[in-house]
Order: C-alpha cells, then sequence, then structure tokens
C-alpha cells in the first residue's frame, strides 16, 4: 500500500482501482490466475488508459513494483501492478 501511496503522489492524479484482494472464489468467478497476487493481497488494478496508463508504467518500477501488467483494448482498460519477490521486472499483456 506504502508503494502504490507513493506512485499516486509522485504522478498526482487519482487512481480508480478495479481490483485489489481477491477471496478465492471471487477469484476463480473472474476468470483470475490460481496463483494470482491478488489473493495474497500484492496486487491492485487500476483503471487507466493512454497518456495516465504510460505514466502510471514508467514510474512503477521505481517504486518497487516488479509485475506490471497491462490491458488496453476496448473498455475497461487498465493497468495491473504487484510486488513479486523478484529481481527483475515482468511486463505482460491480457
Amino acid at each position: 500500500m506504502t508503494k502504490l501511496v507513493n506512485l499516486r503522489r509522485e504522478l498526482d492524479f487519482p487512481f480508480p482501482i478495479n481490483s485489489a484482494y481477491r477471496c478465492k472464489q471471487h477469484n476463480a468467478n473472474i476468470g483470475g490466475h490460481k496463483k494470482s497476487y491478488h489473493l495474497l493481497g500484492r496486487a491492485v488494478d487500476i483503471r487507466a488508459d493512454h497518456d495516465r496508463a504510460w505514466q502510471i508504467i514508467a514510474a512503477a518500477k521505481k517504486h518497487g513494483f516488479r509485475g506490471i501488467g497491462i490491458d488496453q483494448k476496448g473498455e475497461g482498460r487498465f493497468i495491473h501492478l504487484d510486488d513479486r519477490s523478484q529481481d527483475h521486472v515482468t511486463i505482460f499483456s491480457y
């Protein structure tokens, strides 16, 4: 949460959260990965598109986020951020 707050403060715009902690049942209902970081309370999906999405992606690494997922197609565009334990950043798309 501290990493997320610091990122939002730096970028100075609202972060509408689509998803954060999920229970196993909800995660299964929405087709989430069985080992999702959302199940551990270590991930958020932020509704963002265009310039704001790029700003979040560009700044996330320096705030300690190591998993960055990008969904920028259709309705409901978002950026996924998680703090997985690894020494490199993994970027993926949905």
